[in-house]
């Protein structure tokens, strides 16, 4: 009776100290999150060529705004974030996104204000990118016959350069006309906005003494044609047969060209800027063709665009120039000399753009071999643009694609078919810019022929469960391409070393085979082999594990959530729960994702920041209605961890950061065991647990007391400008108050600080003011008392 008594009597003790030291945090004012008044994306209608400026307006109650964090998402997809700073209880902050976008991309600015407590609020803005309405006829900008004086002996080209505003280039059609006859004609593909193409004359069509043109006939998607001829060559002659006009001036004045350049010093190679926007021609007319003299020797072409861009390949000092020409064809004078100083580490920003691997692969197809060109690009100004892809069948230009890549880094591939023999020569040629319009050449060649290169395979898809509850099916979920000729694919099966399924189907080049094996497993680990493979001689394997937990595990149990229909449901939502696990190492639980959507959407899940084979969930869940998926976290190592889990679908993210602790496998646990493990200890020696119970009491009492006297506690300000919220400047308008830095004495820049009114007779200090100003010293705010005010004692 009497160990009874002593027991219970140790169990009062241990709650009460516990209630005591939680109860000053239970009693601390709460803080007020930040609120974002407005937020806004200007211009509400872009175009694709337009930077977007999302702009926020944020208040905080307590004033102690810290910062905003804005993330830029297109289409869903997450391309830029950034942090702006923000100030005081009310601010103002603004990010600008330059990023790659089209015609009828969705972009979504995302915006978190936080204070200096890590509070916050969110809200979000989205525009429509515009299309161009417009439609104009392309624009050609030369059309040129090299060499311009060919022997009999030689080969002719004829390029072409071709500007559209509409930005929807399709195709040119190339005429060579000898003698005044045509005698061949050839369509090559264009794109874009501007583009370039040729076609090539062999000598075998022509002899000395030939007069020879090329007419270029340029359409747009619209069906827009402009056309235009070279100038005419003769074949073994010197001299060219025909004399330049130039057009007359009419008499109502000239147009003004204005050069404008964007940076004046560069490296040597980097790109630079120019623009002639700000060129105009007089009253009624309008500026429309543009030609730079760089001022190294080289011209550019006439041409439709404002912008000129040239690198430079020496270091030295240039004087670029810029003439414009009216609708009517009639020409500026030059402009002012601009300078631009080129050199070597100058200070001008280097590209750093590279293409780092390039490969052909071919296969043999029907009748046909298919080439297909991989490269992976790079950039270290992080602004990849796109990848124009050349293709020549012994250099012959056979295509002219082009594929958007974005980043610092990216992979990007194009594929052509092509009817080839055994000694032809493909030549597959990639050109990488960036958005300054720097640039980087790789190519790579290969022999027509595809005999025994056509035998390949490659597992694309593996998915399964890496945990499990004991009566739920397993599942392989695997897909396999054909990255070779056409055949047979195989996929079998083994759980545990022993055939379980296998699976065949036909497939062409370039085709994919989906299978999704589903087994019962019994409970236990098992181990799991998927063997792929062609009657070719390509193969692959596969392995993984998946473990069993009994349906009593204690490791983990779902609560399964009821599915339901679409009715009453309107929007998508996604709820993650728990924000926090602790878990036993080698024991199971589970993070569920409730997933709502009022239409067919497919869901993908990831989970970041955890070893892969800690977490087991399913990459994608299909959702009409509602549905409950789980991640089963298993963990293998001692410690605290953060991770997040994500689930994208319906053009939208959401993300759960989750607190993890790993416990030891018999180590105390949170909760009652905890205390009761607390409680145990103490018995075992109860004059130290009565000693040690006694500290604790003594140093709740005294903290209680200093969280309920810090609650009254004024700050800094509240000494020096009184009871009000913000301090009062005089004269000073609120527009012109000055900004109070983060962790500043609040003192405004250039005014005078507010003289506080002292009495005579100072107040008599308290019991209470006496501890609190020996237990801490300092303001609720972390600053040191100053001495003045009469809130202090001498």
């Amino acid at each position: 009776m009497k160990n009874t008594i002593k027991n219970f009597g140790f169990s009062v003790l241990a709650l009460l100290a516990v209630v005591m030291i939680v109860m000053p945090g239970a009693l601390a004012v709460p803080n007020t999150p930040p609120v974002i008044d407005s937020i806004s994306i200007t211009p509400e209608i872009p175009s694709k060529y337009n930077d977007l400026v999302c702009s926020v307006s944020v208040s905080d109650a307590e004033g102690n705004l810290d910062y905003v964090h804005f993330s830029w998402y297109v289409n869903g997809v997450l391309t830029k974030e950034n942090n702006k700073v923000l100030y005081g209880s009310a601010s103002t902050a603004s990010d600008v996104f330059s990023g790659s976008k089209e015609a009828n991309d969705y972009v979504v600015c995302e915006a978190k204000a936080y204070d200096f407590e890590s509070a916050y609020d969110r809200e979000t803005h989205a525009v429509r990118v515009g299309t161009v309405t417009t439609i104009s006829v392309p624009q050609i900008s030369y059309v040129d016959i090299t060499p311009r004086h060919p022997n009999p002996q030689q080969d002719l080209t004829c390029s072409v350069f071709a500007t559209d505003a509409d930005d929807n280039l399709d195709h040119v059609t190339f005429e060579w006309i000898v003698n005044g006859r045509m005698i061949r004609s050839a369509a090559k593909y264009m794109e874009g906005s501007s583009d370039v193409a040729s076609d090539t004359l062999e000598v075998s069509r022509t002899q000395q003494g030939d007069l020879i043109r090329c007419k270029a006939s340029v359409a747009d998607a619209s069906s827009m044609v402009a056309t235009a001829e070279s100038v005419t060559v003769v074949m073994g002659a010197s001299t060219y047969p025909y004399t330049p006009t130039t057009p007359t001036t009419p008499t109502y004045g000239r147009p003004t060209a204005v050069l404008k350049i964007y940076d004046n010093t560069v490296d040597v190679e980097d790109v630079a800027h120019f623009s002639g926007h700000d060129s105009y021609a007089p009253s009624g007319h309008y500026v429309d063709q543009y030609m730079f003299d760089y001022g190294d020797g080289q011209e550019s072409a006439w041409q439709p665009d404002a912008n000129g861009y040239h690198s430079y390949e020496e270091d030295d000092t240039y004087y670029v120039r810029l003439k414009v020409k009216d609708e009517n064809g009639v020409e500026s004078n030059w402009s002012p000399a601009s300078i631009v100083y080129v050199g070597t580490g100058s200070g001008g920003s280097s590209s750093h753009i590279s293409i780092d691997d390039m490969s052909i692969i071919k296969a043999a197809g029907s009748g046909y071999t298919r080439f297909e060109c991989n490269v992976e690009v790079f950039d270290k100004s992080d602004d990849l643009d796109y990848v124009r892809f050349k293709w020549y069948l012994n250099d012959d230009l056979m295509s002219n694609d082009k594929a958007t890549v974005s980043g610092g880094s990216d992979e990007a591939s194009d594929e052509i078919s092509l009817l080839t023999d055994d000694e032809d020569v493909i030549k597959c040629e990639a050109i990488v810019y960036d958005q300054k319009h720097n640039s980087a050449t790789a190519t790579r060649t290969t022999g027509g022929s595809a005999v025994g290169e056509g035998c390949n395979l490659v597992v694309t898809k593996f998915d399964y469960l890496t945990y499990m509850i004991q009566g739920k099916t397993a599942y392989v979920d695997a897909e396999v391409q054909n990255t070779g000729s056409s055949g047979s694919i195989t996929m079998k099966l083994y759980v545990d070393g022993s055939l379980k399924d296998t699976y065949s189907s036909h497939a062409n080049y370039n085709a994919k085979v989906s299978k999704k094996f589903e087994f019962a497993l019994a409970t236990g680990s098992h181990k799991i082999k998927l063997d792929v493979y062609m009657p070719c001689g390509a193969k692959d394997t596969k392995t993984a594990e998946i473990t069993v937990f009994a349906a009593d595990s204690t490791g983990f149990i779902p609560k399964e959530k009821q599915e339901s229909g679409t009715d009453g449901i309107t929007q998508t939502s996604v709820k993650i729960t728990p924000a926090a696990l602790d878990i036993a190492i080698n024991k199971g639980d589970v993070v569920t994702v409730y997933i709502e959507s009022p239409a067919q959407t497919k869901f993908t899940i990831t989970v970041d920041g955890i070893p892969e084979n800690w977490a087991s969930y399913p990459a994608e869940v299909d959702v009409k209605g509602a549905k409950t998926a789980f991640v089963y976290i298993v963990p293998k190592t001692v410690g605290n961890y953060n991770f997040v889990v994500k689930v994208s679908g319906a053009g939208r993210n959401y993300e759960q950061n989750i607190a993890l602790y790993v416990a030891p496998e018999n180590g105390m646990q949170n909760g009652a065991s905890g205390l009761t493990g607390l409680i145990s200890g103490l018995e075992s020696n109860w004059l130290i647990g009565a000693a040690f119970i006694a500290v604790l009491a003594v140093l709740a009492v005294l903290y209680f007391l200093a969280g309920k006297m810090a609650k009254g506690k004024k700050k800094y300000e509240d000494h020096v400008y009184g009871e009000r919220r913000t301090p009062y400047y005089g004269q000073y308008s609120a527009q012109t108050q000055p900004r109070m830095m983060k962790g500043s004495m609040g003192i405004p820049v250039k005014a005078a600080v507010p003289q506080v009114q002292r009495v005579q007779r100072m107040p008599q200090m308290t019991r209470a003011d006496w501890l609190s100003r020996v237990m801490s010293g300092r303001y609720s705010d972390g600053t040191g008392y100053p001495k003045r005010g009469i809130d202090f004692m001498k």
